[in-house]
């Protein structure tokens, strides 16, 4: 074998190293991931626009919701850097629209539940 073939040999491996190295740190997020982070953008964005404390109160509460979902999936996601980064990305009517979405999945959600626990709840006697 060549002297040329060998250094292009380790070269080439030395490459692939590489870029398993790159490709196990780089860790691509998930569309899930990306739709609960705008629920926390926009209810959190949207409490400090209402006056009504029922309002805000229910909407610090899917906040919590969203947030536990995050903390869940990956408890070592940086919060603080993709809310800034997603935030900036969003506009008004983004947010509007993420609210509505998002509170039609919670209560989607919620309704299961309850339906759920109703099936296993033993009757009252």
């Amino acid at each position: 074998m060549p002297a040329s073939s060998g250094r292009i040999g380790v070269i080439y491996v030395a490459c692939l190293a590489f870029a398993a190295l790159f490709a196990t740190q780089v860790k691509a997020e998930d569309p899930e991931t990306t739709a609960d982070l705008r629920c926390v953008i926009a209810t959190s964005e949207s409490q400090s626009l209402v006056a009504d404390q029922v309002t805000k109160n229910g909407l610090q509460s899917t906040m919590l919701y969203y947030l536990g979902r995050l903390d869940g999936r990956d408890p070592s996601f940086d919060l603080r850097a993709r809310y800034t980064e997603e935030a900036a990305k969003m506009t008004r009517q983004d947010i509007g629209l993420e609210d509505k979405r998002c509170g039609q999945e919670l209560s989607a959600r919620g309704q299961a539940l309850s339906s759920q626990i109703g099936a296993v709840r033993p009757a009252p006697q």
